[in-house]
């Protein structure tokens, strides 16, 4: 860690530095020398650079900032690994909980400590980095963040060069018990409508992730909100036209890193959304329509997932004639009138929300005249 580096210089110099060369280093500055009465000597930390071959030359500096170059001397850096222990925790010992504290030793000199786990799905699976205190390098280690389980835990110790020592493994358990979590909101018995309804749940802490579940129906742990911590909950808005109405039930489910779950206790709750309501824009009533783009605009509710334009008359009763795309004008749709027979008809637009839920515009009359 300590190799001594000593030089001669003109008289008057004002500084001294050594430089190495070699590998991915040229006249990198390993070390400032100051003057002593036996020359400009200085201590280098050998470790800061990889083992290898190298050339060592000194350069001496006046104070207006000439400087001049020794003639470069061979020399070659052999260090060992730097050697590390674990600490703590004991071997065979289990870890639970966001603040299992790691401890080990190491070399001197070494720059960096940290520690890896091994087992199940993990091959040397960096879990903390350690700070070094008097009681050796410390990291605080999150264990809900490796799924439960048997594992081996070494410390690696690693010099400035990026050359590291691992230490002899300790093995350990992680028990942690499932995260917690209930609904805050909403209510039990309530009844939920509209494009953002407010879900809110309490979740253990060291939680990554907490998700909304509604069963009932055709649904079965049907995800249909992912929370966003706030400093209210676990808050997610629900877009509820996106399930039939009807009675279901509504959990909330906290997972750790790991992928450890739990479950709240459900609530019942009912969906009863109006239906979506739509009006035709184009073409205007009494109007005549040919060939085979025909424009069909019409309005709709917020949240819709398509509409449809459907004719009836004659030999048809709800023919649906387009589907409709929705633009900065409305939903919009180009309809081929040549598909149907001319004649008079009745025009409606129908809006539809993805839990299936539609309504119908109010019709108007158009004749078909190609």
């Amino acid at each position: 860690v300590s190799a001594w580096l000593d030089a001669g210089a003109s008289p008057g110099v004002s500084s001294v530095s050594f430089e190495v060369s070699g590998g991915a280093f040229t006249d990198q500055v390993v070390a400032k020398a100051a003057l002593t009465e036996f020359g400009w000597l200085a201590k280098w930390d050998t470790t800061t650079i990889p083992n290898g071959t190298y050339t060592l030359q000194s350069v001496a500096t006046y104070a207006g900032g000439l400087s001049g170059t020794s003639a470069p001397v061979t020399i070659t850096v052999d260090n060992p690994a730097p050697t590390t222990s674990m600490l703590g925790p004991a071997n065979a010992s289990t870890q639970s909980g966001l603040s299992a504290y790691l401890d080990a030793s190491a070399s001197p000199g070494v720059s960096s400590v940290s520690f890896e786990v091994s087992g199940g799905a993990f091959t040397d699976q960096i879990v903390a980095q350690a700070v070094l205190t008097e009681f050796g390098w410390l990291a605080k280690w999150d264990t809900t963040t490796i799924p439960n389980g048997t594992y081996t835990l070494q410390s690696v110790a690693t010099y400035a060069s990026g050359q590291s020592g691992v230490s002899a493994p300790v093995t350990i358990t992680v028990d942690n018990p499932a995260p917690t979590t209930s609904i805050l909101g909403p209510a039990n018995a309530s009844t939920q409508s509209g494009l953002s309804a407010w879900l809110d749940a309490s979740a253990s802490p060291g939680v990554s992730s907490v998700s909304f579940e509604v069963s009932g129906g055709a649904f079965t742990d049907q995800v249909v909100a992912k929370a966003a911590l706030t400093e209210f909950g676990w808050l997610a808005p629900w877009d509820t036209t996106r399930i039939p109405n009807g009675t279901y039930t509504i959990q909330s489910v906290a997972t750790y890193a790991s992928g450890q779950s739990g479950t709240s206790a459900p609530v019942t709750i009912t969906v009863d959304n109006p239906a979506p309501t739509t009006s035709v824009l184009v073409p205007a009533d009494a109007s005549t329509q040919s060939g085979p783009s025909a424009y069909l605009d019409a309005s709709a509710s917020p949240g819709v997932s398509s509409v449809s334009f459907e004719v009836s008359g004659g030999a048809f009763t709800d023919r649906v004639v387009a589907g409709a795309a929705l633009t900065e004008f409305g939903w919009l749709a180009a309809w081929d009138t040549t598909t149907i027979p001319n004649g008079t008809y009745t025009l409606q637009s129908v809006a539809t929300y993805a839990s299936g839920l539609s309504g119908t515009s109010a019709p108007i009359t158009i004749t078909v005249k190609n």
